[in-house]
């Protein structure tokens, strides 16, 4: 799958519109739209950074949930997408 992808499903999964993203990563709205559009290709580690903090700061705002269970999620979602850039190197190695 490819980071822009797996960026919207978990920002949809978290029933956030691109605009709170971007006000809870301060990432801003056109770009979060290109990455998910396939217009931008992986993000710096900067961005990706915080695109994570915004996520994290959705999350928190739900107090039923202990901040480990947050972190490991936060985790799970980094995983994804280092797997994504994994899988966009490999390809491009191919073609190379």
């Amino acid at each position: 799958m490819k980071f822009g992808e797996i960026l919207k499903n978990h920002r949809n999964s978290l029933n956030l519109s691109v605009n709170k993203l971007s006000k809870l990563s301060n990432v801003s709205v056109g770009y979060i739209s290109k990455i998910e559009n396939g217009k931008r290709n992986f993000p710096s580690i900067r961005t990706l950074f915080l695109l994570l903090v915004g996520f994290k700061n959705s999350k928190l705002s739900n107090q039923t949930r202990s901040i480990k269970d947050i972190d490991k999620e936060i985790k799970d979602i980094l995983s994804e997408f280092i797997l994504s850039l994994i899988h966009i190197w490999r390809c491009r190695r191919l073609l190379t």
